[in-house]
């Protein structure tokens, strides 16, 4: 099997597990090496392509929204898309199964902590900005308690301006 080494064990964990609570996000550069990114983003093209050609050739439409998409992708915003169409891959064994990221979701989520989805986010160019939202609900929004879910982004290409990188409010409760 091939090796996707997680390259980032030198990273402290309880200050990343630390700067996660005081912020709400943190950070890890350089974490997984690029010939395994450059695959997953060469895997991740080739299904989306073949979901857009499955919806196409059945002479299916959908719209923005859940309501208007499908199980396996949705279009969550003009040309911004979330799919989690065949998306299983070595790769993302690797990343769940790793003992140094293990032990950061842990120390974020706690011992019970399972994935409860993988998917790919696909902006097509021209992709507008999205409205400020949380990626996952709070349990309360009157008052401040343990995290209960974790998003992880790993961006399979450089990011800059020009693509509108996800953007973070450290520290903000948005309601």
């Amino acid at each position: 099997m091939k090796d996707y080494t997680v390259m980032s064990e030198e990273v402290n964990v309880d200050k990343l597990v630390e700067k996660f609570h005081q912020d709400g996000y943190a950070e890890i550069r350089n974490l997984l090496n690029v010939d395994s990114l450059n695959e997953v983003h060469t895997f991740a093209n080739k299904n989306f392509d073949e979901a857009i050609d499955t919806i196409k050739e059945n002479g299916l439409e959908f719209g923005i929204g859940t309501k208007n998409g499908f199980k396996e992708m949705v279009e969550r915003h003009e040309k911004r898309y979330e799919m989690p169409y065949k998306m299983h891959h070595p790769f993302i064994d690797t990343i769940k199964e790793d003992k140094w990221l293990s032990s950061v979701v842990k120390g974020i989520l706690g011992d019970d902590a399972v994935v409860i989805n993988q998917s790919l986010i696909m902006c097509l160019p021209g992709a507008g900005d999205q409205a400020w939202h949380s990626d996952g609900a709070h349990v309360s929004l009157s008052k401040h308690l343990p995290c209960h879910v974790l998003n992880v982004f790993i961006p399979l290409v450089d990011l800059t301006l020009e693509l509108g990188p996800t953007e973070f409010r450290p520290g903000m409760l948005i309601e």
